[in-house]
């Protein structure tokens, strides 16, 4: 009879430790996945809690990755893509590929999916950039001493000719190293996604009921100090976008990433394509905004 008692006790301890495992193990996991979620929507204000966690959750669990563009919208193609056609027949748009750039090394891939015909060029060929409408400096980490003061003077003629420039993330660094602006730039290092508005739709012919979105930000620097520019995106007080002409040409410069981008987790990853955010939209409007044909 002792036996038996003694079996059982032993039985109930091994379950009792059993339950205390999992236990641990349930609530270490609930931890860890709402750090993952928590990080980001730490940045976000209590009213837009909803509606961006269903890009958090979309991007982190249920995201299909890609190397660029697959899935996209009908109505995000039934938009822009009769639009597209038409500029590349007869427009090009150059995309700057330095040495070392690999942070969004998928920009030229969507333009080209999207449609666009792209030339890609460096610092040494300048010569290509007469062959396009507009230029844009993408985000990256590519080395900005590699422009000389002959290139630079290039990048500025072209604009204040007709040409049009969009500077990404560093792109807007190079907007600075070249002359394009003046100012010096607050550094916000920030990586995730930012709820902005949209404070200026002037620009937007294709997309003015657009007044909001939510960006995906990478470490950028700050537009608020660059005077010469009109706000078009803003977090706050702070403007994460602005537009300006140069001479002849237009220049649009975003701080955050309006086409997307991979963030790290560790040793996982997550891709979010800027049509998922609407944020590719606002791009798309700059490129036609900037481009020579629309300055003529």
């Amino acid at each position: 009879m002792i036996t038996k008692i003694s079996m059982k006790m032993k039985k109930f301890r091994i379950m009792r430790i059993a339950l205390g495992f999992f236990t641990v193990f349930f609530f270490l996991s609930i931890f860890v996945i709402g750090m993952m979620i928590g990080f980001h929507m730490s940045l976000t204000p209590a009213s837009d809690l909803k509606s961006y966690q269903k890009y958090i959750l979309k991007g982190t669990y249920f995201f299909d990755r890609y190397d660029s563009i697959s899935k996209l919208p009908d109505d995000f193609k039934k938009k822009w893509f009769p639009l597209i056609e038409e500029f590349s027949r007869h427009s090009r748009i150059g995309v700057y590929v330095g040495s070392g750039m690999n942070a969004t090394p998928f920009l030229p891939l969507q333009l080209e999916k999207l449609g666009f015909d792209v030339v890609r060029f460096n610092n040494r060929e300048t010569d290509k950039i007469h062959e396009c409408d507009l230029i844009i400096f993408p985000g990256g980490h590519y080395n900005l001493h590699d422009l000389t003061d002959e290139t630079k003077n290039d990048f500025i003629e072209y604009v204040q000719s007709g040409g049009g420039y969009i500077g990404i993330c560093l792109g807007v660094l190079a907007a600075r190293e070249i002359g394009i602006i003046k100012n010096d730039l607050n550094p916000w290092p920030v990586t995730g996604f930012i709820p902005c508005k949209i404070v200026d739709r002037s620009i937007l012919h294709y997309s003015p009921e657009i007044s909001s979105a939510i960006f995906l930000h990478m470490n950028g620097r700050l537009l608020t100090s660059e005077t010469s520019l009109k706000p078009l995106v803003t977090f706050g007080e702070e403007v994460l976008a602005g537009f300006r002409d140069l001479g002849k040409g237009r220049v649009v410069l975003f701080s955050s990433h309006p086409e997307g981008g991979k963030i790290e987790y560790g040793n996982d990853y997550i891709i979010l394509e800027g049509s998922s955010l609407k944020t590719m939209d606002l791009l798309l409007d700059a490129i036609f905004y900037v481009s020579r044909k629309s300055t003529d």
